[in-house]
């Protein structure tokens, strides 16, 4: 078997080599174009990422953190709890309002109705923005926060027993109490003040509003509504008084009494002035009364009873009862004016007066003698001893004594029967009839 064997021969090529130096330059000149252009577009995120974890290793509140309208960036969170408890719970007013009446406002501080904002808990809301996420969305969050700003929201509290003693103690500075009607009289006038109602704090319907929503009413509304009721007075009305106590002021009363001795009628007519201090106004629990004090009303009639004088009066029931009578509508009636018994002394005329004194004066003793003059005959026939008989008519008649001549009838103005006196006579049996004793020294005229 024949083995062939090939040969081949072998010619040497020739490589071109690049140049070591030149060749290298544009490369690298493009890689470190590209990485200076990556690091400066890293150095933003660098720098970002620095702040973010300065921030974070630090403890500081992000920038751009508001907790409602205080701003806490880069304060620690125990200073966060600091301000803001300054700020809400310290310095920050709100208004509290009549709800019935909004004129009707007041500045006030939301810790006296137990509205507090929990500084603590709103510092921690603050404090973790930007925190608890990721190397990505924290750094953002920081970016965002920084440039357009994060409010937060205050937590409130509320605290309701606080509430109900602040709203019990501005019960007492806002209630309005109601005006109670009045009536008085001044002079003749009758003067009367209507009531009007107030208004009170409704404690515990205003403390319900609290409680429904205390963040909207310390924060949004920035007001504390006070919700009043109406009060009404005891008495509110006093025109059925007024007008009943004017239509006595406006009667045209009046008292008449007449003397049948004199012929003369008297007439009074009480003013508005005393007729006014007869009424008494007496206040009930829902209205006032008029009442008539008929004691001072005796008082004026007995004051008119003394001007008609010493020994003449009328009869002053009488009066009470007619004035009564006019008071109700009733009729005038005259009363009648009557006389006290009177005693009088009376002497003898002037030219009658003995000239001496007797001492024997006519006496009981000497009721039972026959009388005469002393010169033992009858009286002369003298008219003017006619007098006689008025003042001994009794005394001789009770007595039946006899005259020295009962017969005479003398000039027929003896001591007799013939012409009697309109007198009451005495006692057909006197009490004195018997014989007395006859004075020693009369005996010769007997």
């Amino acid at each position: 078997m024949t083995r062939s064997i090939n040969t081949m021969r072998t010619v040497p090529v020739a490589v071109p080599r690049p140049a070591s130096g030149k060749r290298l330059k544009p490369l690298k000149f493009i890689l470190g174009t590209v990485s200076g252009f990556a690091m400066v577009g890293m150095l933003p995120i660098i720098i970002v990422l620095g702040i973010y974890s300065y921030y974070r290793i630090s403890g500081f509140v992000l920038p751009g953190v508001r907790v409602g309208e205080v701003p806490v960036q880069n304060l620690t969170i125990d200073e966060v709890v600091a301000e803001l408890d300054r700020v809400w719970n310290i310095e920050y007013r709100i208004t509290a309002v009549d709800t019935m009446d909004p004129t009707r406002s007041w500045i006030v501080a939301p810790s006296e109705f137990g509205l507090r904002v929990d500084a603590q808990a709103s510092s921690a809301y603050a404090y973790d923005v930007g925190r608890g996420q990721g190397l990505v969305e924290g750094p953002f969050q920081m970016m965002e926060t920084w440039s357009y700003g994060r409010e937060i929201i205050p937590e409130v509290t509320f605290d309701p027993i606080i509430g109900k003693a602040g709203l019990e103690i501005w019960a007492d500075r806002v209630n309005i109490p109601p005006v109670e009607g009045a009536l008085t009289l001044e002079g003749g006038n009758v003067v009367q003040v209507p009531g009007r109602p107030g208004k009170n704090l409704d404690v515990e319907a205003s403390l319900s509003l609290l409680a429904a929503d205390p963040t909207s009413v310390m924060l949004d509304y920035q007001f504390v509504p006070l919700l009043m009721k109406t009060a009404d007075p005891m008495i509110a009305d006093v025109s059925g008084a007024a007008n009943y106590a004017e239509s006595l002021l406006d009667l045209e009363l009046r008292l008449s009494a007449y003397d049948p001795v004199t012929d003369e009628l008297f007439h009074w007519s009480p003013t508005r002035e005393e007729i006014a201090s007869w009424l008494r106004i007496e206040r009930g629990q829902r209205e006032f009364s008029i009442e008539i004090d008929f004691n001072v009303v005796m008082g004026y009639l007995a004051d008119l009873d003394t001007s008609l004088g010493e020994y003449r009066y009328f009869d002053l029931d009488k009066a009470l009862a007619a004035f009564q009578g006019e008071l109700q509508g009733g009729s005038e009636d005259a009363l009648i004016i009557r006389r006290a018994r009177q005693e009088f002394c009376v002497s003898p005329l002037v030219d009658k007066f003995p000239s001496t004194k007797h001492k024997n004066a006519i006496c009981p003793a000497d009721l039972a003698e026959s009388m005469g003059d002393k010169e033992s005959r009858p009286l002369l026939a003298d008219p003017a001893h006619g007098a006689l008989d008025l003042i001994l008519c009794i005394a001789v008649d009770g007595t039946r004594a006899i005259v020295q001549n009962k017969d005479a009838r003398v000039g027929e103005e003896g001591a007799g029967d013939g012409d009697a006196l309109p007198l009451t006579a005495g006692e057909g049996y006197a009490a004195l009839s018997d014989f007395g004793i006859v004075a020693i020294c009369e005996t010769a005229n007997e």
